[in-house]
C-alpha cells in the first residue's frame, strides 16, 4: 500500500551506484589484506633471517672448536684450512669448498663432507706458547701450537654472520 502512496513501486536489488560503492569499498579492504599480510611477511624475514645466519654460523663453530678441541697434533696448518690428528688417530682436515665447510677423515671422502652450507670464510691464528707468553705467527711451528683463534663467515638468505672462537688444544704436549 505504501508504494501506491509514493505512486510508484519500489524494485527489490541494489542500485548501479550502490553496487559500484560497495564494490569500491571491498576492494579497498582486500588491498590493506594484502598490504597487512605483505608487511607481516617482511618483518618475519627480518627475524627469520638473521637468525638463520647465526645458527648456520653457531653449528658450523661448535662443529669445528670441539673437534679441533681434541686435537692432538696439527699437521697442516694454514690461514685458512687445517689438518690434525685427533686422539684416535684419525687425521681430520677442514677447509672452504664453493661456500661450504667441509671435512674429511683419514682422506676419505676425498672431496669433503659438508659440516656447514653457506660458509663464505674460515680464518685460522694459530698461538704456541713461549715459555713466558702466547705468541702468534702467520706461519705457525707445527708442534708447537698451543691454541687457535677461529674466525667464521657464514650468509643465509642475504644475511651475514660472523662468529670469532678460541680453542686451546687440550692434547697439546709442548
Amino acid at each position: 500500500m505504501s508504494a501506491k502512496l509514493c505512486g510508484r513501486r519500489r524494485r527489490s536489488g541494489l542500485s548501479l551506484m550502490e553496487l559500484v560503492i560497495s564494490l569500491f569499498i571491498c576492494s579497498l579492504a582486500s588491498v590493506a589484506l594484502v598490504v597487512l599480510f605483505k608487511s607481516t611477511t617482511n618483518a618475519q624475514n627480518e627475524v627469520l633471517y638473521p637468525n638463520t645466519a647465526n645458527s648456520t654460523a653457531r653449528q658450523a663453530m661448535d662443529i669445528f672448536t670441539d673437534r679441533l678441541r681434541g686435537a692432538t697434533a696439527i699437521t697442516v696448518a694454514d690461514a685458512s684450512d687445517i689438518t690434525y690428528t685427533d686422539s684416535s688417530g684419525n687425521t681430520d682436515k677442514y677447509w672452504i669448498s664453493n661456500s661450504n665447510l667441509v671435512m674429511s677423515t683419514n682422506g676419505s671422502p676425498s672431496a669433503g663432507t659438508v659440516v656447514a652450507y653457506g660458509v663464505t670464510s674460515l680464518s685460522l691464528t694459530y698461538w704456541w706458547w713461549n715459555g713466558s707468553a702466547w705468541t702468534s705467527t702467520g706461519t705457525p711451528t707445527l708442534g708447537k701450537i698451543g691454541a687457535v683463534d677461529v674466525t667464521l663467515n657464514t650468509v643465509a638468505s642475504g644475511y651475514a654472520a660472523t662468529l670469532v672462537s678460541s680453542v686451546r688444544i687440550r692434547d697439546n704436549t709442548d
